[in-house]
Order: C-alpha cells, then sequence, then structure tokens
C-alpha cells in the first residue's frame, strides 16, 4: 500500500520544520516596523534562535511552530519591541498567554543565556 503512495509522490517527503513557519510569522510581526534596518536584525536574530533548538533535545516537544513564534517574539523583545500584536496572534493562531508558549519562551531565552561566546571574532577590533 505505502509503496504506490511514495511512488506517485516520487519519495517526495518532508517534515515541517521551525524554518516553514518563520516567514510568515515574521511577516506578520514586523508589519508594524517601519525600520528596515529594525527589521533585518528582527529577521536575523529570530533565524538565530531557531537554529539554537536545533541541538537542545528539550526542544523535541514542542511543534516547530510554536519554536518559530517563540523566537520571533524572543527577537522582537531583544530589539525593545513589544513581542506580541494582534497581527501575530492572528497568523499564529496562538495566545500570548498559552503556558506552552511561554515555556517555550523562557528555555529558549535560557538557552541562549548558557550558550557559549565565540572565540573568534569576524572583525578585529582596532
Amino acid at each position: 500500500m505505502e509503496t504506490p503512495v511514495l511512488n506517485v509522490l516520487e519519495f517526495n517527503l518532508t517534515i515541517p520544520t521551525e524554518m516553514q513557519f518563520l516567514p510568515r510569522l515574521l511577516k506578520a510581526a514586523t508589519c508594524e516596523i517601519q525600520n528596515p534596518v529594525l527589521q533585518d536584525k528582527v529577521t536575523i536574530m529570530a533565524h538565530f534562535f531557531c537554529e539554537l533548538t536545533l541541538s537542545e533535545y528539550e526542544f523535541i516537544q514542542y511543534t516547530p511552530s510554536t519554536i518559530a513564534l517563540s523566537s520571533v517574539c524572543l527577537a522582537l523583545s531583544g530589539m525593545g519591541l513589544d513581542p506580541w500584536n494582534q497581527t501575530l496572534e492572528h497568523y499564529s493562531g496562538h495566545t500570548f498567554s498559552e503556558s506552552a508558549f511561554r515555556m517555550c519562551i523562557s528555555r529558549l531565552h535560557a538557552v541562549y543565556v548558557r550558550a557559549p561566546a565565540p572565540r573568534v571574532r569576524a572583525v578585529r577590533s582596532k
């Protein structure tokens, strides 16, 4: 039974990851930010936070959409912006008061805090 289905799909199978949810959530989160440089910084930080979760086993309990949303909220908060807005709530389907969502944000922040500082600098200080 599985073989015909896989043949029709040409073995093109994949599971959703955080990176499939991130662009849509970032667009919803940054729609009110007028500064394009600030939008880019939030995007880079959100990608960084998502990448931090890849090597942490404790994030296996969260769905990829929850991890992506937590990364976006943490990036917004890190830039001094409001981490939640109605557009983000509409497109994510989550509310800011959900306990699992809040727990994911706090664990992601803890992983960020204990992440080792890079030993090599890309640009040398003068």
